[in-house]
């Protein structure tokens, strides 16, 4: 009688497992596409890793399409690498017209990863402006720990949706790796 009862035991555990299982794969093949759109646009928003550079890259093209021009750039890292969020800080000096600054400043605030304009001061000259701004950028570490697979998926809430829908329409950097450029027709003797 116990032997049945604990298989009996084992079988209705196995059958809720079976359960939250199929509700997975049905989740999974109807989300399928849109999962890995909202994870790229997530990884975009707030990296995983240093975007120091392609977040440099991004600044500078932007001020480039607006007709500015970048004078004396730094940057700093604000805390610790240890901690799970990080930030990044920009110091940036731009020559241009007030109108390009302004345009630039909004084309930032909605361009990937996420720029958050700390400090915007414009000086005018002469024929245009001087504009010092501290522009900050962001990254954090991706979880350490995921569900396990016997776990249910936890649904987006609409307004998770809603962000998701609203990083879609941000301005996409150029490029976030630098991959290397092999060739694969390189030649041995170069005096051939």
């Amino acid at each position: 009688r116990k032997l049945l009862s604990e298989s009996q035991s084992k079988i209705e555990q196995f059958e809720k497992e079976k359960v939250v299982l199929k509700e997975k794969i049905e989740i999974l093949s109807t989300l399928g596409q849109k999962v890995l759109d909202g994870a790229d646009l997530s990884l975009l928003a707030v990296p995983s890793n240093n975007p120091l550079i392609w977040s440099f890259l991004q600044l500078n093209s932007i001020a480039r399409d607006n007709g500015l021009i970048l004078r004396e750039p730094s940057f700093s890292y604000k805390n610790s690498p240890d901690d799970p969020f990080r930030e990044i800080e920009f110091k940036v000096d731009y020559e241009g017209d007030i109108l390009s600054v302004f345009k630039f400043s909004q084309t930032i605030e909605k361009s990937l990863p996420l720029f958050k304009i700390k400090l915007l001061k414009v000086e005018e000259l002469g024929v245009g402006s001087n504009s010092n701004m501290t522009i900050s950028v962001y990254y954090a570490d991706l979880p350490k720990k995921i569900p396990a697979i016997t776990e249910p998926i936890k649904r987006l809430s609409d307004e998770q949706v809603n962000t998701l829908l609203d990083l879609s329409e941000y301005a996409k950097p150029e490029f976030t790796t630098l991959e290397p450029n092999f060739n694969d027709n390189v030649k041995v003797d170069p005096f051939n």
